[in-house]
Parts: C-alpha cells; structure tokens; sequence
C-alpha cells in the first residue's frame, strides 16, 4: 500500500498520531533508553479515543480488553528483566489503537524486529554471545524501534486501524 493511500480513509487519518507516537518513542528509546510515560499514557488515552469515536463502544471495548491482555502477558518478561517497564506500557498502548488481533500480529513482527536489532547491535559491538541480563545492563536494545516496526506495518498493511471498516 502507498502511504498516500493510507490517508486517503477516515482510519488512515486517525492513524497518524499512532504513527508519530511509535517514531517519537522509537527516536527517543533510541537517544536515552527511555520511553517517557506522558508519551504512553497519551497514546494508550489516545487509542481509545479513537477506537472509540470509529467504531463504537463495541470497539472501545475491544482496545480496552486489547489492553489489558497486553500489560497481563508482558508482565512475565517485564518480571524477568527481558522488557523495560516504557516497553511494556507503549505495547500496552498500541494493543489499546490496534486491539486484540491485529495487536497479537504487531507483537509478533515486533519480536522479529527486535531479534533482527540485538543481532546488529551486536555484530557491531564485534560480540558473539550476550545474555537477555547483561543486554539489560549494558543499556540493552532500544525495544521501541522493534515495537515501531512492528505497529507501524500492522498500520500499513490495512491502510490504517485494523478493525475499524
């Protein structure tokens, strides 16, 4: 899909904030190792919003339970160290815009991104093996680059908000 197409619909439209809010968290991870949480908290109220303004309570609904079920199953790598606590919350955010199926496929391309980022991260640091903890504490991978991707081509391949028309 041509991105001028994209925002040639209602959902396109309605995407863009997701869009810039995914590459502004990308940019700054990337700068500071940081997602700051005005950025996820506008971006969790801001998918709700319009979840809620396209499809109806029924959607609203469905990013709340998108939501939820996302910050439920990212408790478990938060606990052991594998995410930071701005991963989580942008996850949690972008499964609020996507809602449930369409988040599992983010999820999914995003861990792919994220495995295609540590493998560059480190063959350029010239290191071969590097554990999930000592990534954590060497400033680890910027997470929200992979998280980006992964939202940015769920968005892309159905030319805006998954589920909404």
């Amino acid at each position: 899909m041509a991105i001028t197409e994209l925002f040639s619909s209602c959902q396109g439209i309605a995407s863009l904030p997701l869009c810039a809010g995914l590459l502004i968290a990308a940019a700054l991870d990337m700068r500071s190792r940081r997602v700051p949480n005005l950025l996820t908290v506008a971006l969790l109220v801001g998918g709700l919003v319009a979840r809620g303004a396209l499809g109806g309570f029924g959607e609203l609904a469905w990013g709340l339970g998108a939501a939820l079920g996302a910050m439920i199953v990212l408790l478990v790598p938060f606990a052991k160290g594998w995410l930071g606590g701005g991963d989580v919350k942008l996850f949690v955010a972008l499964a609020a815009w996507l809602g449930p199926k369409a988040f599992v496929t983010a999820l999914v391309a995003a861990t792919l991104a994220g495995g295609v980022l540590a493998i560059a991260m480190l063959a350029r640091r010239g290191r071969r093996a590097l554990s999930l903890r000592e990534a954590s504490r060497s400033g680890g991978v910027p997470y929200a680059v992979a998280i980006a991707i992964g939202g940015l081509l769920v968005v892309l391949r159905a030319g805006g908000l998954p589920g909404l028309g």
